[in-house]
């Protein structure tokens, strides 16, 4: 696995918190962070005031001048192609199909699968070969 620097890092953590405030927990499952690594980087966010955190909810959320520097971070890491990269590879990781606060899970690959082999009338080959229960 490569090594993940200072820029990348931060620049996953602003992508995760531009999508919706989260806790110091998600942020460190999404980003695959040890705890120690997850509150150095929270706390010198926060400390340049480009996140901000709720003591209420315990959600950090990022501010306008972090959505600024994220905007300037992700068009400076398309010159530097190891770096995008690895944004990118660990972007996917950050959006999670059940963060929508509507409930649409329309993203979820299962629900693609089956709208698939129910428009071609179809039955994948797994249940095909299940026993079938007719009593």
């Amino acid at each position: 696995m490569q090594q993940r620097g200072t820029f990348s890092i931060c620049t996953l953590i602003l992508i995760a918190l531009e999508q919706k405030p989260q806790t110091r927990t998600r942020i460190m499952q999404k980003l695959t962070l040890s705890y120690s690594r997850t509150n150095r980087y929270l706390e010198m966010l926060t400390e340049q005031n480009v996140i901000s955190y709720d003591p209420i909810t315990h959600n950090f959320a990022i501010t306008p001048k972090g959505i600024k520097l994220l905007t300037l971070n992700q068009e400076l890491a398309t010159y530097i192609s190891p770096v995008n990269s690895m944004i990118r590879k660990y972007s996917k990781y950050i959006k999670d199909p059940y963060d929508n606060d509507n409930n649409d899970r329309t993203d979820n690959y299962l629900t693609k699968e089956v709208e698939f082999y129910h428009q071609n009338n179809v039955l994948p080959e797994i249940l095909k070969q299940a026993p079938r229960n007719d009593s």
